[in-house]
């Protein structure tokens, strides 16, 4: 199910946020169309994203309050990704220790990222480097006090694609893709450690890329504890209307109610959900149709 309202803007805390990253576009968003604008009403503040006219992903602001709030903007260059700046302010002010900027450097198959916070400290420089399909080869991270090197090993098939990650020699996570299914695809993810099995998070998309069922298994070894939760997703006209999660013998459902825009193709703007009738509503802004600039 596409559709983010909250990024974590952690610096690479873990190897899956280190990741580099990729470039959203409005389809990303649960919105269809040119969309110029869309802000967000959360119980938490205001959630506002901003678009370029080729539909790429300018500018996330997070509002908490009338003083605290994040601003995320994104910079391209002959549709790659070039800058990234994550600017925090508390209280009014700009947090520089805990504010960065990110730069990219792309060269054939090698991609580079440097990290400065803005009180000009370095923080983090990681290189990618992918094959000439633009698959992941090695991610090597390194920090003031610290490097990991992460390795990749995909393995084609013609029904099933894994991806297994090293780091250290050691297997640390297993991806597996299954697209043998006519309706549906597949996907596990495994992770490891001290080569035990932690975790899997196993999810099911239908064609279009809705999740459909998502199981994730948690492995307690000294305990022998399998911690297991069932999630299910139901959709009518491309919007979910029902989501089920299974935990220890007991089941939570929700139901999901919207109100549909003027605008051709619609977006929702308010979603209700049952049965605690909380809502979420989106104020969006379109370019001019006469301004004509397709992705």
């Amino acid at each position: 199910m596409k559709g983010i309202w909250a990024f974590i803007l952690l610096l690479c805390s873990s190897w899956l946020q280190a990741q580099f990253e990729e470039i959203k576009y409005v389809s990303d968003f649960e919105l269809n169309g040119r969309v110029e604008r869309c802000e967000v009403l959360t119980p938490y503040g205001r959630e506002i994203l901003a678009f370029n006219p080729d539909q790429s992903l300018k500018q996330i602001t997070t509002i908490f309050n009338d003083e605290d709030q994040e601003v995320v903007t994104f910079t391209y260059e002959q549709g790659l990704l070039k800058e990234k700046s994550i600017e925090v302010v508390k209280g009014g002010a700009l947090q520089p220790s805990v504010s960065f900027y990110h730069t990219y450097t792309q060269r054939d198959t090698i991609t580079e990222e440097i990290v400065f916070s803005f009180d000009g400290q370095f923080q983090a420089q990681n290189r990618k480097v992918t094959d000439s399909m633009g698959s992941p080869k090695t991610l090597e991270l390194r920090t003031k006090s610290s490097r990991a090197l992460y390795r990749y090993e995909l393995m084609h098939g013609e029904t099933r694609d894994s991806l297994f990650t090293y780091l250290d020699q050691e297997l640390i996570r297993l991806e597996i893709t299954d697209k043998s299914f006519k309706s549906e695809i597949r996907k596990s993810d495994v992770s490891y450690t001290d080569s035990l099995v932690t975790s899997i998070h196993w999810r099911a998309y239908d064609l279009k890329d809705n999740i459909m069922r998502e199981v994730d298994s948690i492995f307690d070894y000294n305990s022998d504890l399998v911690d297991r939760t069932e999630k299910t997703y139901l959709y009518r006209e491309g919007l979910l209307e029902v989501w089920k999660e299974m935990r220890l013998n007991q089941t939570k459902t929700k139901r999901f109610i919207y109100q549909l825009d003027n605008h051709t193709p619609p977006n929702w703007v308010k979603r209700i959900e049952q049965p605690s009738n909380a809502y979420t509503t989106r104020i969006i802004t379109y370019f001019d149709p006469n301004d004509s600039n397709p992705r």
